[in-house]
């Protein structure tokens, strides 16, 4: 949308959060959110956890979260999966202009982050102004 003089970009971006739990992810999440949107650039925040929250699943133990929990692994990365093609379905909206969706997630692992980049590269073929960026919060 040309009209707005603060539209200083037209791509749409894909931010995906990198780091463990409770190493501040969200909070730089909601800050990069509150800024991009103070500034004309639409961004909304796309998070796994609340995600698995409204899909029934508050409350999991910590087996849910154990790497050799073959079954819960799988849930995650289709939970994980589902919030990204929410999150893409809503950065491509059809008034154009700039926009940015944040994934909100862990996505600490190399498999996680390869399914992230082969997917965002296949909707990019379709919208080559599709961009995705990793940004990693660390904690010392």
């Amino acid at each position: 949308n040309i009209s707005n003089p603060h539209n200083v970009f037209q791509e749409q971006l894909v931010i995906a959060m990198v780091g463990l739990p409770a190493r501040g992810k969200s909070y730089l999440s909601k800050a990069t959110a509150r800024y991009l949107n103070f500034s004309g650039c639409p961004c909304r925040l796309f998070n796994a956890g609340n995600l698995r929250r409204e899909e029934g699943l508050a409350g999991t133990g910590a087996n849910f979260f154990d790497q050799n929990n073959e079954e819960a692994k799988e849930m995650r990365e289709k939970l994980a999966m589902k919030c990204l093609d929410l999150l893409l379905t809503w950065v491509q909206r059809p008034d154009g202009g700039c926009s940015v969706g944040i994934l909100d997630a862990t996505n600490t692992t190399v498999a996680r982050r390869k399914k992230l980049i082969d997917r965002v590269r296949e909707e990019a073929q379709i919208n080559p102004s599709l961009k995705l960026i990793f940004l990693e919060s660390l904690a010392d």
